[in-house]
């Protein structure tokens, strides 16, 4: 078994790669406050998906209540969603739930399903070593 400070990481090329807990940027001082960092962390990414899985079922609402047709469709912006959260559920806030909503509506981003270039997989050519 693993030491606590070691956190075992899967990576695609090797079948178990470790990584020291010092490589995870956290401002815990032991391992046990930088593994509640960690949790705390996917604890505030489960509740900002939530709170933009709400937000963008009233957004919906609102939109077929309109019967107005845009030309786009439009979601959640999850980078401001984050924001948001954050700012909202600090110690320092004293926003409530409604007014978080009210601002994950304001952070729309349009989807444009056209927007899809091919990647350029052009491959280099050879270059001996006497070139230079």
């Amino acid at each position: 078994m693993a030491p606590p400070s070691i956190l075992p990481v899967k990576a695609h090329t090797f079948s178990a790669q470790y990584v020291d807990a010092d490589a995870i940027k956290t401002h815990a001082t032991s391992s046990a406050r930088a593994i509640d960092e960690i949790v705390l962390a996917l604890l505030m990414m489960n509740i900002t998906s939530f709170m933009c899985i709400i937000a963008q079922a009233v957004l919906d609402e609102k939109i077929r209540k309109k019967a107005k047709t845009s030309k786009y469709n439009y979601i959640i912006s999850f980078a401001a969603a984050i924001d948001a959260c954050r700012i909202a559920f600090s110690l320092r806030s004293r926003e409530g739930p409604k007014t978080l909503l009210n601002e994950l509506l304001r952070s729309l981003s349009p989807v444009r399903p056209d927007r899809s270039y091919p990647r350029n997989k052009r491959s280099q050519g050879f270059r001996h070593f006497m070139y230079r």
